[in-house]
């Protein structure tokens, strides 16, 4: 017995696993598969029935829509609906594909058509979905700025507060190189060692100062596994600035801008081992300000100060830039020159030329708030090379020598020497031990009687 084009499609769709049927030109089903029966447990007088009926309220549009175009075009159509189960009363979701058949005369004759239960497919795509948007909600309000690179450092994904940190909309950097948006050039070091770590699946963290925004990021780079990266940056440029007060603070003069005593050490240090190096003397030059409390005390401290920011903005303009001038406290300064003559006797000569210089500037008027002042100093020398002991010995003997240039007048330079050294150590030895005899009551007073023979 031959069979029919239908009966063959209907013995077929009984072996299929998915849901097959077919219905007359006006949509009524005159066929379900064997699988629609199992899945629902319903006969076909009741899939017969209107079809929309089965359907959730909210889809019923939408499939209309497709069902209408597909008469229209006569092109198969596909929509997802929420299908109402009569079995266990819930509505699941279906995928239904279906393509009119249609006579010569162009009239639509029947249909035919695919369903599949799609529920827990669906299901798990809107959790997916739901996780993606909360993912991206989160990422969206972070603190931090949140990149996601391709294999060739191309923007793919960017939140808003990276926005802000390019200063430019996201829409005109997907698909953009990073590092041509922060101006980093492809044989700059930090991009090569970024890209070697991603290539060594390492994370990698630095800082960038960029030229662009003048702004301090801090970055980390993830590698994926994909050889996508992940970054994530923030800006911490009022960080670095902090940062960098707390240094000027520390090592800084706060009244006169100039290195104060810890900094002054680090630069002896260095024209220490300079002049190791070179073979060539450095000197330092202990500058004390004449008469100075006669100033403060007659025109007021803030006048003094006034005369000391002078002071400084002077040894600053006699000094090389080279050269180190530092404020110890008070009216105490030390001026320290590198890279002199590899003669000592040179060397002495080109430092005092220096400290006629500091001199000379010195005797020239400081305008003081309308107050014309004019200062001297007194400045001691000690000459600097590889073999310096220690940076106290350096600054003990350069202090020596200014009080010698105190002693012998003010406003003028004296050297230190040995002898120097040596007299002062008789002075101090010579008034420990005074002082130890009178602790000890050692003195005894004798008197001497006074003649006079005429």
């Amino acid at each position: 017995m031959v069979m029919s084009v239908d009966e063959h499609f209907r013995q077929l769709a009984d072996t299929m696993p998915h849901i097959l049927w077919t219905a007359t030109a006006d949509g009524t089903v005159d066929y379900v598969s064997k699988v629609y029966r199992d899945y629902t447990g319903v006969t076909l007088d009741v899939a017969s029935q209107s079809w929309t009926s089965a359907l959730h309220p909210d889809d019923v549009e939408r499939c209309l829509i497709h069902w209408n175009r597909s008469i229209t075009t006569g092109q198969q159509y596909y929509v997802e609906f929420r299908f109402h189960h009569i079995r266990t009363g819930e509505y699941r979701w279906q995928a239904v594909t279906a393509k009119p058949v249609r006579d010569e005369s162009g009239q639509i004759v029947k249909w035919y058509g695919l369903a599949t239960d799609i529920h827990e497919h669906k299901l798990a795509a809107e959790k997916a979905s739901e996780l993606a948007n909360r993912l991206d909600t989160t990422l969206e309000n972070m603190s931090d700025g949140f990149i996601v690179l391709d294999q060739a450092w191309r923007v793919t994904y960017m939140n808003r507060v990276s926005e802000g940190l390019l200063r430019k909309p996201r829409s005109d950097l997907l698909g953009k190189m990073i590092w041509n948006e922060l101006n980093v050039a492809p044989e700059n070091p930090t991009f090569r060692e970024c890209r070697r770590a991603v290539e060594e699946k390492r994370t990698v963290e630095f800082e960038y100062d960029s030229p662009i925004s003048s702004l301090w990021y801090e970055i980390r780079i993830y590698p994926g596994n994909d050889g996508g990266v992940s970054v994530y940056w923030r800006d911490i440029t009022e960080r670095k600035h902090a940062e960098r007060e707390i240094t000027r603070l520390a090592l800084e003069d706060q009244l006169t801008g100039l290195p104060n005593r810890q900094l002054l050490r680090d630069r002896l240090q260095h024209a220490v081992l300079l002049s190791k190096r070179t073979g060539c003397y450095g000197a330092v030059m202990f500058i004390d300000l004449d008469n100075f409390k006669t100033l403060n005390d007659t025109q007021g401290h803030h006048t003094g100060d006034l005369f000391l920011q002078c002071l400084a903005q002077r040894l600053s303009h006699c000094a090389r830039e080279i050269d180190t001038v530092a404020r110890l406290g008070g009216d105490e300064f030390v001026l320290v020159v590198e890279d002199l003559s590899s003669d000592a006797g040179d060397a002495a000569i080109q430092a005092e030329q220096i400290g006629e210089k500091i001199l000379a500037s010195l005797s020239r008027p400081c305008s003081l708030d309308g107050y014309q002042h004019i200062g001297t100093a007194s400045i001691g020398i000690t000459l600097l090379d590889g073999q310096t002991r220690s940076i106290d010995d350096l600054l003990k003997r350069a202090d020596m020598a200014m009080y010698r240039a105190k002693a012998a007048g003010r406003n003028g330079i004296r050297f230190f020497d040995p002898a120097m050294q040596t007299a002062i150590n008789v002075k101090f030895g010579l008034e420990t031990g005074l002082r130890e005899s009178l602790r000890n009551n050692l003195f005894a007073l004798h008197y001497q009687p006074q003649l006079d023979n005429e």
